[in-house]
This record gives C-alpha cells, structure tokens and sequence, in this order.
C-alpha cells in the first residue's frame, strides 16, 4: 500500500481531482476485485470487504460518506457536491453531483 500523503481537499475542483485519481491510480481495479472476491467468496463478510477498500482510498485522501450494502461508494463534498462510485466487474462508473 502506498504512503499516504497529507491531501487537503479545499475546493470543488480538488473533490474531482481526488475523485479521478481513483481510475489513474488504478485502485478502480483493486476495488472492482474486492467487490468480485465479496459476491463469489462466503469468507469475505461486509467488514472485511469494506475495510480493504478504504485501505485502497486512504492513500489519496478520500474517505467515502457511506459503503452501501451492494459496495458502492457515495462521498460528499461540503454541501457543494456529491459522487456516486458505481463499482462494476471491470472498473468503475464515477457520477459526480453538483448542487
């Protein structure tokens, strides 16, 4: 796992920057693993699933608002914005909100 770096993010702009470095990073397929591992292996529970991705997303600073039961993500950015991370079998779908 990588170091993780102080990220501070300020601004709208900095939520998607953060948000996009999921797919340049490619912890969109680390993920996308874990959720597979989730729906085929009755020995990785909820918890289990749920801890190592926020151990994917901690090293670029984002902590999601809620992990539905289905592991997607949603995290939200003051009351500016919100993201949807839709994690599918190959990567992931990133709707961003903005209100």
């Amino acid at each position: 796992m990588a170091k993780t770096e102080n990220i501070i993010i300020k601004t709208y702009n900095d939520f998607v920057k953060q948000l996009q470095e999921i797919e340049k990073q490619h912890i969109d397929i680390a993920i996308s693993f874990y959720k597979y591992c989730y729906n085929q292996d009755e020995n990785l529970d909820f918890k289990g699933a749920k801890e190592l991705i926020l151990e994917e997303l901690e090293p670029i600073g984002l902590k999601p608002y809620r992990i539905t039961k289905e592991l997607n993500l949603i995290f939200r950015f003051k009351k500016v914005a919100e993201a949807v991370v839709l994690i599918k079998t190959y990567g992931i779908n990133l709707f961003i909100y903005k209100k």
